[in-house]
């Protein structure tokens, strides 16, 4: 018999019962245990102790670890010997005994990180048997299932600078060079908490206008298990840094140009470097002033007209002035003073400028309120003064 070939012994029959013991090696185990009772009698009868004992043929078997399997469904017992006081009917069945070549693997973290940033160094803890003190084991490290590190002589994993995605459940693998006999650990939680928050960037107005003072503000908050860390700022436009990083958290701009619109972020990092973050982009558009609106002075203007025609088309109709030159042979008056400027101006249209037997009535009137609103606009700038107006030779002169 091999080694590596599994013994079944039939001790003896309980009220009929079969009782066997079923000796196999760990899977792949370079250690082949010998199964010896005692006593070693081939009947056993209700009541009887019987002792069994899980032999690698060493004194120094004692340092293994052994298990005790009934019917290849859960462990009864663990240690190198296993002892019924008192043999019964429930206690018939297969018995397997298992030495292990090293103990079951525990993955513990020896720098457990808190926030990103931290160190993180998780080690896979066994021991070997010191019957094959010489053997070659791997370890291999996996996140969530997924293996992180492959199979390989160091027992560690570490990360210089843990970040959000390193949070899962860990666990090891421990093997032999020929990989016959491999285990695996029990899985490590590790939750790794922000530094600090995203950034948000924030504009100090709703809508920036050209030459108006525009405030940029990088806004985040530290993590409450690390108050004492210092926070460094950068701001970018369009994807070019506009400002270095530094301690300020703001970007201003005194005079805004139609040159500094377009998509701006900001990125925060701790001033080691580890840990860095940006915000989400935001649009600026910068908006030119816009020219005075004469509107108002317009629509001011039409209604003025309006309202001058109206009058002139009354006095036009009613008669309500007399040119004071409508007999033969008079020449054209200039309209005495003491009239309104407004009758004035409107007697000097009807019996200077345009009289009735030269010019249609109909462009007569036309050109008698362009030419009233004209003589307004004047009056508007100059206030107080008086406009004189005389024809010779066909020129036109004004006088203030």
């Amino acid at each position: 018999m091999t080694p590596s070939t599994a013994l079944i012994v039939l001790l003896s029959t309980v009220l009929g019962h079969a009782v066997r013991i079923l000796l196999s090696p760990s899977s792949g185990s370079a250690v082949s245990p010998v199964v010896t009772f005692t006593p070693n009698w081939k009947k056993i009868f209700i009541g009887e102790s019987m002792t069994m004992t899980c032999d690698v043929g060493s004194t120094g078997g004692g340092d293994l670890t052994y298990t005790w399997i009934k019917d290849g469904k859960w462990v009864i017992h663990t240690g190198r010997t296993f002892t019924i006081t008192s043999a019964a009917p429930e206690f018939s069945g297969d018995y397997s005994c298992r030495a292990e070549l090293f103990v079951k693997p525990t993955i513990i973290g020896i720098q457990y990180p808190e926030v990103e940033g931290d160190h993180m160094t998780l080690t896979c803890d066994t021991s070997l048997s010191p019957l094959r003190p010489r053997t070659q084991l791997q370890f291999a490290f996996y996140r969530d299932g997924r293996k992180v590190q492959e199979f390989g002589s160091p027992n560690q994993y570490g990360v210089q600078s843990a970040q959000l995605e390193d949070s899962g459940s860990y666990s090891c693998d421990v093997r032999t060079s020929d990989g016959k006999v491999r285990n695996s650990s029990h899985f490590l939680p590790i939750v790794i908490k922000e530094l600090f928050s995203t950034p948000v960037l924030n504009v100090s107005a709703t809508e920036v206008l050209e030459d108006d003072s525009m405030t940029l503000t990088c806004d985040t908050s530290l993590s409450p298990l690390r108050t004492g860390t210092q926070l460094q700022f950068a701001f970018y436009r369009d994807g070019r840094n506009v400002q270095e990083f530094g301690s300020s958290h703001q970007y201003g701009v005194q005079s805004a140009q139609l040159g500094d619109s377009g998509s701006y972020s900001c990125e925060v990092r701790s001033s080691n470097g580890k840990v860095r973050k940006s915000s989400h982009f935001t649009p600026i558009v910068i908006k030119g002033k816009s020219r005075t609106d004469n509107t108002p002075i317009i629509m001011a203007a039409l209604l003025v007209s309006l309202l001058v025609a109206a009058f002139l088309l009354f006095m036009y109709r009613h008669k309500l002035h007399r040119c004071p030159h409508q007999r033969r042979g008079r020449q054209p008056q200039i309209p005495p003073t003491h009239i309104p400027l407004i009758h004035r101006a409107a007697m000097f249209q009807f019996c200077v400028i345009a009289p009735q037997n030269r010019i249609p009535k109909l462009l007569r009137l036309i050109y008698m309120i362009w030419r009233i609103l004209e003589a307004q606009a004047t009056s508007l700038v100059v206030l107080g003064s008086v406009v004189v107006t005389s024809r010779s030779s066909g020129m036109e002169t004004f006088y203030v």
